[in-house]
């Protein structure tokens, strides 16, 4: 069922408050989210490659004149830490692991100077303008995040530098 924008009539003002609290909070959690996931993201990246550049040289010391250890896993292990090493480089996971938690803080904090009346959400109008505060900042965390999508150009020369044209 669909209702006709104009039949809306605009909330009263403490509800007008409790609904730009609970905009506010919910794109907080969502940003917390995306934060939460882009740090698992860096850590198992890290994880990763970390162990997988730490066993190629003990694959190799103890694999004597075994082919499929000193020589075949050594490589497997060696191609899959260069494609992650590139999807790293490429996505910047912790770079939007730090972007996203940078913005969450701010919303954190926009919700504790609303709550106790800080200003500029110590008036009449606190709502509208926390409202505005948090669309602010949705657009320039979206202006922010759009500045770490690599171009098409820096996916080409990491093509390019990897051997891949």
């Amino acid at each position: 069922m669909t209702t006709d924008p104009q039949s809306v009539q605009k909330p009263a003002l403490a509800s007008q408050d409790d609904a730009a609290l609970e905009e506010c909070a919910a794109v907080k959690n969502s940003i917390k989210a995306k934060a939460d996931k882009y740090k698992k993201y860096s850590r198992a990246a890290v994880i990763f490659l970390t162990t997988t550049t730490a066993a190629i040289p003990v694959f190799i010391g103890l694999s004597g004149d075994n082919f499929a250890f000193g020589k075949l896993v050594p490589s497997i292990l060696a191609a899959s830490a260069a494609v992650v090493s590139a999807l790293v480089e490429l996505e910047k996971p912790h770079g939007r692991w730090a972007l996203y938690r940078r913005y969450q803080r701010a919303l954190e904090g926009l919700i504790v100077k609303y709550r106790f009346r800080v200003d500029p959400y110590d008036g009449s109008d606190r709502g509208v303008r926390l409202a505005g505060s948090v669309a602010q900042l949705q657009i320039d965390l979206h202006d922010e995040w759009t500045g770490l999508q690599p171009s098409a150009s820096e996916i080409s020369s990491t093509s390019s530098d990897r051997g891949e044209k």
